[in-house]
């Protein structure tokens, strides 16, 4: 990201004393967690902060790094505490180390803040909030998007497949998505050229729901993971894997799952 072109604002020129006591009063029970957070320099970086800012609820925590070394002693010292865990290769959830799941996020590490960003698919999810400094990062357009109720997509998020299955999300909550933006999101599923069905289980690992949890292990089946990416194969078992959906939510009334992880 060239900081010459962005604008980022900081804490230094604006005060949202408020909307950081809301952060740390989650904390305010825990303060061995927020300690371990600190020392190893852990962020919150997306939708946390486009919660806190919109006044809506905070659903999860996800918690960045800025080295590997801090990411791994951190994760150490927080599994010293909390054996309460949801893992994968992206990250490691704990679910009761305070009042909201804590996500570790172990996929990307970057060495700035706005480097980040960068992964991330909407900008009105482009905020950070530094437990070492106590201050705020946020990409430029992140309040004008989050006062317009906006989705605007990052070109150069790495994940546009994530992004088109987190669009109806956001329109639940009053976000507006335009024509122009669909056409980003396409354009850009269709550049990364997905070769094998191993590529596109990746890209939708980690997304919460049941039936995306069947698509990635059909597509992971012995008989399926090494072969080139099909698309009509692809829709059989988007079709499969939903009606399968369908007949377990009609057996059960209360299907709870894990809230949105960033991947």
């Amino acid at each position: 990201m060239d900081l010459n072109k962005e604008i980022y604002l900081t804490k230094q020129e604006f005060s949202f004393t408020r909307e950081e006591n809301i952060l740390l009063n989650l904390f305010i029970d825990y303060p061995q967690v927020l300690n371990i957070l600190t020392r190893h320099k852990g962020f919150i970086v997306g939708g946390a902060l486009t919660s806190v800012f919109s006044n809506t609820k905070i659903n999860d925590l996800d918690i960045y790094f800025l080295s590997e070394e801090d990411l791994i002693q951190c994760e150490k010292e927080l599994l010293n505490i909390s054996r309460s865990k949801f893992q994968t290769k992206n990250a490691t959830t704990f679910l009761h180390l305070i009042n909201v799941p804590l996500q570790i996020i172990k996929k990307i590490i970057k060495t700035t803040v706005e480097d980040i960003f960068d992964e991330f698919d909407f900008t009105v999810c482009m905020a950070s909030y530094s437990f070492e400094k106590r201050e705020f990062i946020f990409h430029y357009d992140f309040f004008k998007h989050l006062a317009q109720r906006e989705l605007t997509f990052n070109t150069n998020s790495k994940n546009p497949v994530h992004a088109l299955l987190r669009v109806e999300k956001y329109k639940s909550r009053g976000f507006t998505f335009k024509q122009k933006e669909l056409f980003k999101v396409i354009g850009n599923i269709v550049a990364m050229k997905i070769n094998t069905n191993e590529e596109m289980a990746s890209l939708l690992e980690g997304m919460y729901g049941e039936s995306t949890k069947e698509i990635v292990k059909a597509l992971r089946t012995p008989t399926l993971d090494k072969e080139n990416f099909d698309l009509s194969k692809f829709l059989q078992i988007l079709d499969d894997s939903y009606n399968h959906g369908s007949i377990a939510l009609a057996k059960s009334s209360t299907i709870t799952p894990l809230d949105d992880l960033p991947f």
